[in-house]
C-alpha cells in the first residue's frame, strides 16, 4: 500500500535479502523525485491521520488542518 504497487520503491520478494540489497543500492543511486516521495509520505502524516481518527468518530477536523501549538510544560 505504502509503496503502491511499486510506484514508489521496489518490491522484492519477502526474505529475498538479495533482492532487497540490490533495491536499495539501485534506489540510492537514482532516488524518485522528492516531490513524489512526498505525496506518497502525505497520507500518513500526524495531522492527516488525527483528521481522519476525528472523522471516524464523529468529531470536527482540527481547525483550519492546522497543527496546533505544542504546549510543553514549564521546565521540560
Amino acid at each position: 500500500m505504502i509503496l503502491q504497487a511499486g510506484r514508489y520503491g521496489a518490491l522484492v520478494p519477502v526474505g529475498d535479502d538479495e533482492e532487497l540489497a540490490k533495491a536499495m543500492a539501485s534506489t540510492l543511486d537514482a532516488p524518485p523525485p522528492p516531490a513524489e516521495l512526498k505525496k506518497a509520505a502525505r497520507p500518513y502524516a500526524i495531522e492527516t491521520a488525527t483528521d481522519a481518527y476525528l472523522s471516524i468518530m464523529g468529531l470536527p477536523p482540527r481547525p483550519s488542518g492546522k497543527p496546533q501549538a505544542e504546549q510543553r510544560p514549564r521546565g521540560a
